[in-house]
């Protein structure tokens, strides 16, 4: 097994969403070309969105040689850009700027609705409600396969799984292709990952929506799990998990450790701060 360790990264792809969510707060801007999950993750905090951590691990996070979080210094440029994007946008609607809230777990959640008397009945619709899983890819083909095998393979799987390829000029849509139903590929010219996701959301059916990058692999019972959760509570908006790294194993293991940079166990619980 690959050696793992937890990232602290709230990422879309960790995350099962009602599709409502979208009538809500915009979908991903398409004028951001990095940290697109956090600007959007931003926006949802703003709106006072229900949204709850999961215990549980539900991804595994792929380090390779092109990671975009391996540039550490234009990410955290990147986050620093959508902290002052947050503030701005709060400030502009005369809100409050003191920092959001924690997002609780999901236990800690459901305590409190029962506490306050507002505790939550199992919502057994949302069990027999669709999926839609959404895959983005650019190049990517080495990895694509196992991305989508292990949404394949879910103990509850996604109704249908779109893979958009963004203009790739590897086999990336031949890889998705040659799964068949449920797996569809939609191919676009470039227009960067905001606009892979946004058409994705656009062409999807199912009642809620899960996103995987190309060169990632959820856990088997992550969709089972996060739809356990959402079933427990209608008012829930978002369940997120935690995430597990693991560097890939056709790298050259005097990479590896540079690649892992030491991350440690850690809860996925954005605190906000601006």
């Amino acid at each position: 097994m690959p050696d793992r360790s937890r990232s602290w990264r709230c990422t879309w792809e960790r995350a099962l969403i009602r599709r409502s969510i979208f009538e809500r707060v915009d979908a991903f801007d398409e004028t951001v070309s990095h940290a697109e999950d956090w600007d959007w993750f931003m926006r949802v905090r703003e709106r006072g969105l229900t949204v709850v951590v999961h215990p549980e691990v539900m991804l595994l996070y792929r380090r390779h040689g092109d990671n975009m979080s391996n540039n550490e210094p234009e990410t955290r440029a990147a986050l620093v850009r959508m902290i002052h994007r947050s503030i701005e946008r709060r400030r502009a609607q005369g809100g409050d700027l003191a920092p959001l809230p924690d997002l609780p777990f999901l236990e800690q959640y459901l305590r409190g609705r029962r506490r306050y008397g507002a505790a939550p009945s199992r919502h057994e619709d949302d069990r027999g409600q669709s999926i839609s899983a959404v895959i983005p890819v650019y190049n990517c083909e080495r990895y694509l396969g196992m991305a989508i095998r292990s949404a394949l393979t879910q103990t509850e799987p996604p109704g249908e799984i779109l893979v958009v390829d963004d203009g790739s000029t590897d086999g990336s849509a031949a890889v998705a292709r040659g799964f068949g139903a449920p797996v569809h590929c939609l191919s676009q010219p470039h227009a960067g990952l905001s606009a892979a996701l946004n058409r994705g959301i656009e062409r999807a059916h199912g009642t809620f929506l899960a996103f995987l990058d190309a060169d990632d692999l959820w856990m088997e019972a992550k969709l089972a799990r996060q739809l356990d959760a959402l079933a427990a509570d209608p008012a829930l908006d978002a369940v997120f998990g935690h995430v597990e790294q693991f560097v890939s194993p056709e790298l050259d293991p005097a990479v590896g450790p540079a690649l892992s940079d030491g991350m440690r166990l850690a809860p996925a619980i954005w605190r906000g701060r601006s």
